[in-house]
C-alpha cells in the first residue's frame, strides 16, 4: 500500500509539473516572445566576466546614488535616471552638471540587460562601457576619473570594492563599470498587467486595453519596431520627427542611418514622458497622433522616413495608448538611495 501510495503522489506531482510547464509555454507567443511574469537574477542576461553578485549590485547601487560621480558633487546618475520617472527625467532635454543643457532626452535605463547596443544613437555596445560614458561626459556629469578614485578613497568605498571583486581590489574605472553596470542589469519591470494577461489571467487588461493591444498587432502596426518581451527591435529608425541631430549617422554613416534613433522599450512607458529623442511629444496620445499622421519631418529629414499614415480613429488611438499603459510592471520602482560612505543621512 506504501509503495502504491508512494507511486500515486509521485503521479500527481508529475501531472502538477507538466501542467506548470505548459501553462509556462503558453506565455511564449511569436510576437513577444514571453512574458516576464516573474524574474530571478539568474534569469537576467549577463556577461561572464561580470556575473551579477550582491555585493556588486550593493555597491553598484550606492554609486548610481552618489552625487561624488560628478564634477560638482551635485549630480548622480539618479538625478537623469530618477526611479519616480521611468529611470528618466521628465525633461525634454537632460540638464548635466553645472545646469549645461544636453541636446537629447535622458532614456531609461529599465530592462536595458536585453539589449545590445546603449544610447539613442547606439555608441556604446555593453552596460560597462555605457556607465562611464555620462560621468567622464563634458556636457554631463563632466568628472575627472583620477580625481573620483581619490574621492571614492577618502569616503571609505575601498572595502565596499574589495568586498564586490575581492580582497586585492582596488578603486579603478573597470571595477566601478562592472559594480553600476551590475546594479543596472536589476531594474527589470515586470508583471505588468500585460504580463499576467500572457499568462492566462484574461481580466488582467481592460476591455480597453485588449482592443488596443489588437490595434498594436494589426493596423497600427506598431509592433514592426515594438516587438519581443521589451517591446523592441533593438534597431534604429526614422520616424519623421521633424530634428537637425542626425543620431546613429554619427556613428555609423550610411544613409539608412540618417536621422535614426534606437527604438525604445516600451515598459513603463506611461511613467516617462516626454518622448522621442528630444521630448517633443508630451503625452502618449501625442505620439499616437504624429505615428497616425505620418510624422512630421521637414524636407531635411524626410530621406528615410519608415512610418506612414495609418489612419486611426481616436477610439482606435485612445485604445492603443490604454494598452500601453497596461506594461507598466513591479520591480523597478520607488528605489531609494542607499546609505553612501562618508555621507551622514
Amino acid at each position: 500500500m506504501k509503495k502504491i501510495a508512494l507511486i500515486l503522489v509521485f503521479i500527481t506531482a508529475s501531472l502538477a509539473l507538466y501542467s506548470f510547464v505548459s501553462s509556462e509555454d503558453t506565455t511564449k507567443d511569436p510576437m513577444y516572445g514571453w512574458a516576464i511574469s516573474k524574474i530571478s537574477w539568474k534569469e537576467i542576461p549577463q556577461p561572464a566576466d561580470n556575473p551579477i553578485t550582491k555585493e556588486k549590485v550593493d555597491l553598484g547601487a550606492m554609486l548610481f546614488f552618489d552625487p561624488r560621480l560628478s564634477n560638482s558633487n551635485t549630480m548622480s546618475c539618479a538625478t537623469c535616471h530618477d526611479p519616480n520617472k521611468g529611470y528618466s527625467d521628465g525633461i525634454p532635454f537632460f540638464k548635466g552638471d553645472h545646469g549645461i543643457m544636453g541636446p537629447r532626452r535622458t532614456p531609461t535605463i529599465i530592462n536595458l540587460a536585453w539589449n545590445s547596443t546603449f544610447f539613442w544613437d547606439g555608441r556604446a555596445e555593453s552596460l560597462e562601457e555605457q556607465s562611464l560614458m555620462p560621468i567622464s561626459a563634458d556636457g554631463e556629469m563632466r568628472q575627472d576619473m583620477v580625481a573620483l578614485k581619490k574621492e571614492l578613497e577618502e569616503a571609505g568605498y575601498v572595502p565596499y570594492f574589495k568586498k564586490a571583486f575581492g580582497s586585492k581590489a582596488v578603486i579603478n574605472n573597470d571595477y566601478i563599470a562592472r559594480a553600476i553596470a551590475a546594479f543596472e542589469r536589476t531594474l527589470v519591470s515586470h508583471n505588468s498587467p500585460f504580463d499576467r494577461y500572457m499568462s492566462g489571467d484574461k481580466k488582467a487588461l481592460t476591455e480597453a486595453q485588449i482592443r488596443g493591444k489588437k490595434i498594436f498587432e494589426t493596423k497600427a502596426e506598431c509592433t514592426t519596431c515594438h516587438s519581443g518581451p521589451n517591446f523592441t527591435d533593438g534597431s534604429f529608425h526614422n520616424l519623421g520627427i521633424d530634428t537637425q541631430d542626425e543620431g546613429r549617422f554619427k556613428h555609423v554613416p550610411v544613409a539608412v542611418n540618417k536621422f535614426a534613433f534606437k527604438t525604445p522599450g516600451l515598459r513603463d512607458i506611461e511613467h516617462r514622458a516626454p518622448y522621442f529623442h528630444n521630448g517633443s511629444a508630451k503625452t502618449l496620445r501625442e505620439v499616437m497622433e504624429i505615428y497616425n499622421r505620418g510624422g512630421d519631418a521637414s524636407s531635411v529629414t524626410q530621406g528615410n522616413v519608415e512610418i506612414k499614415p495609418l489612419g486611426l480613429t481616436d477610439q482606435e488611438m485612445d485604445d492603443v495608448v490604454e494598452f500601453m499603459k497596461g506594461l507598466s510592471g513591479k520591480g523597478a520602482h520607488a528605489l531609494k538611495s542607499p546609505k553612501l560612505p562618508g555621507i551622514k543621512h
